[in-house]
């Protein structure tokens, strides 16, 4: 890693489809701890069905205030999946998409080979479009911020693992972001992702809904019981919301159940030892379930050495902290 003398990470900041993340890790010798963690609920929550995309500049104003004097105002962010793709293969360049005679949508795109014996088929192709990443970056400008990299979440991933866990670059660990608009399950080896599927028809939209029905409140108050819930597992919220979850996760374990049968049959290199739970689906009580349905360990990404703050957990916290110490990468 270069920049080793630093103290202070970058902000990072991991703008959710429900809610943003923000996080700041300090560094002393070659152990990080977390200076600064909030999450805010979105006033108005992303759907990708809807392409309602509103802007993140409110929530990252209210995550800066509550978080204080931050150490820096270097920042590197992600964007939540129900405004991004992944795909396996190359896409055609330039990616641009025109519909009805409209003026086409401009994309942009990352490639990465995966795996060097399956040619063609070996690489993947990251999209988001381009007016959203521009949004985001003056959101976070005019919050002070200094935007130097907006990260696709398959790679973000793979940052949090190494950070978790550095001697697994050698072996397949997995990820499963499982958040507001669905899942994404990530093989990382070698320290970049080296199988992704998204699954869908699973997000903890419905959960939200489920909880606001039960409970007659708003998303905003749905979102921030079951952060409050993520710091007290064993609290009677916590049991409401898992008692609430159960046809989500049932639904979730068969899909990722039969993506692992997949992987075993055909690409059994890809198969993970251990798979790392990030997101809001990481609090619900679910690790123990997905374990015994896939025969593997499961478990909410914790790092060894990093205090969660004010009873938010890592998990959620995951993609924000790798980001933060992107500072360490910077060449």
């Amino acid at each position: 890693m270069f920049g080793i003398r630093k103290k202070n990470g970058w902000v990072g900041i991991d703008a959710g489809a429900s809610t943003l993340k923000l996080a700041q890790v300090r560094r002393q010798g070659s152990q990080l701890s977390l200076e600064h963690a909030v999450i805010v609920p979105r006033a108005s929550a992303w759907h990708s069905d809807t392409e309602e995309f509103g802007c993140s500049f409110q929530e990252i104003e209210s995550a800066i205030a509550i978080a204080g004097e931050l150490g820096g105002a270097r920042a590197a962010a992600t964007l939540s999946m129900a405004v991004c793709d992944v795909v396996a293969g190359r896409a055609a360049q330039p990616l641009a998409i025109a519909v009805g005679g409209a003026q086409a949508t401009k994309y942009c795109t990352d490639e990465w080979q995966a795996d060097t014996k399956l040619g063609d088929e070996g690489w993947y192709t990251f999209s988001l479009q381009e007016a959203i990443a521009d949004d985001l970056c003056r959101d976070l400008s005019r919050s002070g911020l200094s935007c130097r990299t907006i990260d696709a979440m398959t790679h973000t991933l793979a940052r949090a693992v190494a950070i978790h866990d550095p001697d697994s670059r050698r072996r397949t660990v997995a990820t499963l972001d499982w958040g507001h608009s669905g899942a994404m399950l990530c093989s990382v080896r070698d320290g970049a992702p080296v199988y992704v599927r998204r699954l869908k028809g699973c997000g903890l939209r419905a959960l939200e809904e489920a909880v606001c029905d039960e409970l007659e409140i708003d998303r905003i108050a749905a979102c921030e019981l079951m952060a409050k819930a993520a710091g007290d597992a064993e609290g009677p919220a916590a049991q409401l919301i898992a008692d609430l979850a159960v046809p989500l996760v049932d639904r979730l374990a068969d899909d990722l159940g039969r993506t692992l049968t997949h992987l075993k049959s055909h690409r059994k290199s890809l198969m993970p030892e251990k798979i790392f739970l990030f997101g809001g689906g990481a609090t619900i009580g679910a690790a123990q379930k997905l374990a015994k349905c896939v025969e593997r360990p499961v478990m909410p990404w914790a790092p060894p050495g990093i205090e969660p703050a004010d009873g938010i957990s890592l998990a959620m916290l995951g993609p924000a902290i790798a980001l933060s110490a992107l500072a360490w990468e910077e060449s």
